[in-house]
């Protein structure tokens, strides 16, 4: 069992899809900062992807910051405050396009989404008080 989840969408490249998985995972803490990540052949075992697509994955999350140590035994890491904060900006990016997306097609407008928005907010705060 993989220590972070990940569901391929069709049409996008499995590596920058893994990167992204192992990056909210371990902003997430759902992968902690300086815990193991398995091995690049396990993780292309388990999630039935070519084995080069994950050693570039973990390569390009090396070179990022997100994971050191060797494709062997990589280990989850915390690049710059900057990176950490590009990342999680472009991770929402992608949701927030996805649901504009979803949005025209159901022909909902931009203003009510920000109403949705704003009651989901207000739920939110009323469960945690």
């Amino acid at each position: 069992m993989l220590p972070f989840s990940i569901a391929f969408s069709h049409g996008d490249p499995a590596g920058p899809q893994l990167e992204a998985a192992i990056q909210r995972a371990i902003l997430s803490r759902q992968l902690p900062a300086a815990s193991h990540v398995p091995g690049w052949r396990v993780v292309a075992t388990e999630l039935r992807v070519h084995p080069e697509t994950v050693r570039d994955a973990f390569a390009a999350l090396r070179n990022a910051g997100w994971l050191v140590g060797d494709d062997e035994q990589p280990v989850a890491a915390l690049p710059s405050a900057s990176a950490v904060e590009a990342v999680r900006t472009q991770l929402i990016r992608k949701r927030v396009q996805s649901l504009l997306a979803d949005a025209r097609l159901l022909g909902i407008s931009v203003e009510r989404i920000s109403e949705l928005l704003k009651e989901e907010k207000e739920n939110e705060r009323r469960v945690s008080d």
